[in-house]
């Protein structure tokens, strides 16, 4: 290479540094004046009970906050609020009586067609602070009942559309919020990518303490302390404990984990989705959660409420909810079908407190399978016990202590990650991945002979040293009225209702056998091998093992 295209090489190099740090910078949002400090601290009053934000707030220790706090459209994006120990006084003034003492929330606009849309704000973070009173979060709607939200659920693409219009990237770092009436945290229709982690929240709600809404996905609580204490006024101003502290209504694709639930005489995370409440139509449903290494320390919980209850509603007659049908009408979700269908969720490595194991975890109707149990014990049988360790994208979500891992899925296939990762007491370490390979087998057989009920089997064996680390399966016939599905759930079965008898067999001699719906097929992974048979003059098996 020439002097000359050194030098133009070097200068390119140097402007591609210099436009990457100007977009960082232009990405950031300035710092409050001492104006705009002024009138954040200043006393709260009818006349001013809140004030916009949308820069970069920094407090002291000794600071108190009596005005509601709202940060609206994209103005108040990447924005830093850092209180330093600061308190956020909302939830006992009388001028702030039913409203949230913090509010991010997108902001509505009409445009020449006559198309609402909304600005959404991004990338908040919340660091350090005491609240009193509630924090919600919200785009389209304040809720699921709103107008806005119910228009757009009777058209196509809804979940695409609250999504986009809503808040995302909004961080809560060891903050305190202590509910006062109000539902403490409140995680609004279509809202993404929010994590809590090493807060607390505590306090009284009406409701539940954290309540992630319909559409919202992908978000993470994790690492905090849980104590909301739900009560509901009642006869002569007596209280009775009325819900559970975290509600997934028909919310996907979240992480609960490493949390500690100290008040559960209502129940601890919940999982459904509502049904037509306000004349909104739910597209989704809540699946995809990964609910992994909670501690439930609530003695009582399995004598009354469980702890994890996927599939909570059935949303039939019997359950008094009379607003099932004020959706009605449409193709799709909850106007199709009431039920939650909560679906391929993952339940794992859990400690539960509690008198009666038999109902600490529980799971709905038929419509709410798969899902995945393993390894939630009580704490008798895990004290003193290292922890284990949670692990994004592995095969198995949880390992633990001594265990290690180097096959990820994406997209429903196992491949071998860059690091073999092992858990040392809740650390995840990484060190060299040797020889990893991952090798695909079918699973495949069909009945042969229609007069007779032999049925058919086929065998998965991994190569010497190998597992199973992921697969899937659907057992149907091959007449037209009886073919399987053709999109299984991963590490599942579907045994279509036609079918005879199926059943699996394990390398290690354990065996199930199926009843017409779908099964969680998680207890295979780790096998070397797997053998399954249906019986019957129309029955096929379908599928697919990986081994490494």
């Amino acid at each position: 290479m020439t002097g000359s295209s050194t030098g133009k090489a070097r200068l390119l190099f140097a402007s591609i540094l210099v436009s990457a740090w100007l977009v960082s910078f232009a990405s950031r949002a300035a710092e409050c004046s001492a104006e705009v400090v002024e009138k954040v601290l200043e006393p709260v009053s009818r006349e001013r009970p809140s004030i916009q934000i949308d820069c970069d707030l920094h407090l002291d220790p000794s600071d108190v906050i009596t005005k509601r706090l709202i940060f609206e459209g994209a103005d108040a994006s990447h924005v830093t609020v850092d209180c330093n120990g600061a308190l956020i006084q909302g939830g006992r003034l009388p001028v702030h009586n039913g409203k949230d003492i913090i509010e991010v929330r997108s902001r509505k606009s009409i445009g020449a067609d006559e198309v609402p849309s909304w600005s959404a704000p991004h990338d908040i973070t919340f660091r350090r602070c005491n609240i009193v009173g509630s924090v919600r979060i919200w785009g389209m709607a304040p809720n699921g009942e709103g107008r806005d939200l119910r228009d757009s659920s009777r058209r196509p693409e809804h979940v695409e559309r609250a999504r986009r219009f809503a808040p995302s990237n909004i961080h809560f770092d060891q903050v305190q919020i202590v509910g006062v009436r109000r539902t403490p945290l409140y995680v609004g229709p279509g809202v993404t990518k929010v994590i809590v982690e090493r807060s607390e929240l505590a306090g009284t709600a009406r409701s539940v303490g954290i309540y992630l809404d319909t559409e919202s996905a992908y978000n993470v609580v994790r690492n905090n302390d849980l104590h909301v204490t739900s009560r509901w006024p009642y006869l002569g101003g007596i209280y009775v404990r009325k819900r559970e502290e975290i509600a997934v209504d028909n919310s996907s694709e979240n992480e609960i984990s490493g949390n500690r639930f100290r008040t559960l005489e209502g129940g601890g995370i919940y999982l459904y989705r509502n049904c037509g409440e306000g004349g909104t139509v739910r597209h989704g449903t809540p699946h995809g959660n990964r609910i992994l290494d909670n501690l439930f320390e609530d003695a009582d919980v399995g004598r009354r409420r469980p702890a994890v209850f996927v599939g909570s509603r059935g949303n039939h007659g019997f359950e008094f909810r009379t607003y099932c049908g004020a959706d009605d009408g449409f193709p799709w979700g909850s106007s199709a079908d009431n039920r939650s269908f909560a679906r391929d969720n993952i339940v794992m490595g859990n400690r539960l407190a509690y008198h009666r194991s038999g109902r600490a975890i529980r799971e709905g109707g038929e419509s709410n399978r798969p899902n995945h149990f393993a390894d939630n014990q009580p704490v008798s049988a895990v004290a003193g016990r290292p922890k284990g360790c949670i692990v994004p994208h592995g095969y198995k979500p949880w390992i633990q202590d001594g265990d290690s891992i180097d096959v990820l899925v994406e997209g429903n296939v196992p491949r071998c990650g860059e690091q073999r990762l092992v858990c040392r007491d809740g650390v995840l370490r990484e060190t060299e991945s040797v020889g990893c390979q991952v090798s695909q087998h079918p699973i495949a057989c069909a009945s042969s002979d229609d007069r007779s009920d032999r049925g058919c089997e086929a065998r998965v064996q991994c190569p010497l040293g190998a597992q199973i680390v992921g697969l899937w399966m659907v057992a149907g016939g091959r007449s037209k009225r009886n073919v399987p599905p053709d999109r299984p759930f991963w590490n599942a079965v579907i045994v279509a209702h036609d079918t005879g008898l199926v059943r699996w067999i394990a390398s290690d001699g354990r065996q199930s056998r199926l009843r017409p719906g779908a099964h969680s097929l998680y207890a295979l992974l780790g096998q070397p091998g797997i053998a399954v048979a249906c019986r019957g003059r129309d029955c096929e098996i379908r599928g697919e093992a990986y081994c490494r």
